[in-house]
């Protein structure tokens, strides 16, 4: 749930307001990267950068990197890991595995900061290729 509904923010910056308003967007999702915040509102908030973070996010990013703050959980366990698809190797980027991570550091690190550099990479190729 929390990844779609970060993907959903965007929704919010209408396109004619462009970067400024995006600038703002992630300003007021920042306020729920907090300790204090519940894991739910932390995770859908970074779940934003997951879905539509940029190349100069990483580096604002980093600050959560190291922190141990769980991820939302549930009861029945059915349904309830947190899992992203990682390189095997980095110099085999194309290979993949399934990591569960626990923490909002995890998170960020293998999840969110992995998925901003393949969307930059995918857009350099498709640069590249021109019209």
């Amino acid at each position: 749930e929390a990844v779609t509904y970060g993907d959903y923010f965007i929704d919010w910056v209408p396109k004619e307001e462009g970067e400024a308003k995006a600038k703002e967007l992630r300003a007021e999702l920042d306020k729920f990267l907090t300790e204090a915040t519940p894991p739910a509102q932390r995770a859908t908030a970074l779940a934003f950068y997951l879905a539509r973070g940029t190349p100069d996010d990483v580096k604002a990013l980093e600050q959560y990197k190291d922190k141990t703050w769980p991820l939302p959980s549930c009861e029945s366990g059915e349904g309830c890991k947190w899992e992203c698809y990682v390189p095997k190797d980095e110099k085999k980027p194309d290979e993949k595995e399934l990591k569960e991570v626990k923490t909002i550091g995890e998170y960020v690190t293998h999840c969110v900061e992995t998925q901003i550099k393949l969307r930059a990479e995918q857009a350099k190729k498709e640069a590249a290729k021109g019209p």
